[in-house]
């Protein structure tokens, strides 16, 4: 909805915040990915 200009900032930041109900996270720059995200393999399924 942002990308396509329906949604400003602040109500995209308002509809992705985290819920109790399940985990959801948004990773919007560069940087918090290189922080916060670890390669650690993965298996075939």
């Amino acid at each position: 909805m942002y990308k396509q200009g329906i949604w400003d900032k602040e109500r995209t930041i308002r509809e992705i915040k985290v819920y109790e109900t399940y985990d959801q996270f948004a990773f919007v720059t560069q940087k918090s990915i290189d922080s916060m995200l670890v390669y650690k393999g993965c298996f075939e399924v």
